[in-house]
């Protein structure tokens, strides 16, 4: 196929079995199995539900398709593609995880591409027809195909062909919030410590194996993985950080900021006493001046204090890949500007104790 790259099905599948995972029967290869997807093509035309196409990617863009084709190409243009028509009656799944999920397919997405302009099978035909014939009933996969799902199910149903169950996990993103991809020049799977990969892919599932575990072998980590196996652990998150991006460096870093952020909090508790200080002082119908004076030092400690400590919450918090840092930042945040507010407020209403 064009988008493939010589040697890649060799890398992938000694990578499979190098993290004990093997599979059913033999590996089948979508440019051996054409002919397959020519007859569904000619079972959909057959049908009357399917059009050539002349219109380019250039000239529709990202747009749901018009639909411009339907009625015949015009007069001086060339078919390029195959489309199939659409409606709109609801489509959609009950996904494992993300629950209820539907389109209509003619007011989202429109006719879409069943055989491509270069002569190749679209992914939506090719993914219905391969899942059909090797008897699939659980789709698992990244969340990013979600939105791609109601067209194959489109094409099942067109076809009289089952509908598998599906179910979409968060995309792995690196420490730049960058999609981790095999197209994107992503590092490659160590081939020096399996254990360790398999280890940090349960982690992003939710399922931490012992730390014992993980000194043992492939076999037994996935033995505990089918054992301690639980769905309402996945995260329906969009996106989620893989630990396979982070560096040990990196790993060394964020538990120093979090120590940080713990003793941020104790300077704010601090800070707390000293504004209940200047309330209770606020709140005296006679003051003297020094009680005045001593107001005005802890309101301008703790403001510039503050100041400090927001500019060190902004700096943490902007490191994207430290989800949880950024949270507990966000949770400090609110507390100093709250604190801020009261300074502001004592501040303005400082001339009524003197």
């Amino acid at each position: 196929m064009a988008r493939s790259v010589s040697g890649a099905d060799k890398i992938i599948l000694q990578q499979l079995e190098l993290l004990g995972l093997y599979w059913d029967e033999d590996v089948v290869y979508q440019s051996k199995r054409l002919d397959l997807y020519q007859t569904a093509l000619e079972k959909l035309e057959s049908k009357k539900i399917t059009y050539p196409c002349c219109c380019t990617r250039k000239e529709i863009g990202d747009k749901v398709y018009p639909g411009i084709c339907r009625k015949g190409i015009k007069p001086g243009k060339i078919a390029r593609s195959i489309r199939i028509k659409t409606d709109n009656n609801p489509v959609g799944i009950t996904d494992k995880l993300q629950g209820e999920y539907s389109q209509q397919l003619q007011s989202e997405t429109g006719d879409f591409i069943i055989k491509r302009a270069d002569g190749y099978f679209a992914y939506h035909l090719a993914t219905a027809i391969d899942d059909a014939c090797q008897n699939i009933t659980e789709v698992v996969r990244g969340l990013d195909l979600l939105e791609s799902t109601p067209r194959q199910v489109y094409l099942q149903k067109q076809l009289g062909l089952p509908t598998p169950y599906y179910l979409h996990l968060p995309i792995a993103i690196d420490k730049t919030g960058k999609k981790i991809s095999k197209s994107d020049n992503t590092e490659p799977l160590s081939k020096n410590n399996p254990e360790k990969t398999i280890g940090n892919a349960l982690s992003f599932l939710g399922h931490s194996p012992p730390e014992q575990l993980l000194e043992s072998n492939v076999e037994n980590i996935l033995n505990w993985a089918i054992m301690n196996w639980d769905i309402d652990k996945l995260s329906k998150e969009k996106e989620k950080l893989s630990d396979q991006s982070i560096t040990d460096e990196e790993n060394t870093e964020y538990d120093n900021c979090k120590k940080q952020m713990s003793d941020i909090s104790v300077l704010i508790k601090s800070y707390e006493v000293d504004l209940g200080k200047i309330t209770r002082l606020s709140g005296m119908s006679i003051i003297r001046e020094d009680f005045d004076l001593e107001m005005t030092e802890i309101s301008q400690g703790s403001k510039d204090n503050i100041t400090a400590l927001l500019n060190t919450i902004k700096q943490e918090a902007n490191i994207r890949w430290k989800t949880s840092l950024a949270e507990m930042s966000e949770s400090l945040k609110s507390k100093i500007d709250n604190l801020n507010k009261e300074v502001s407020n004592l501040e303005q209403n400082k001339s009524y104790i003197k």
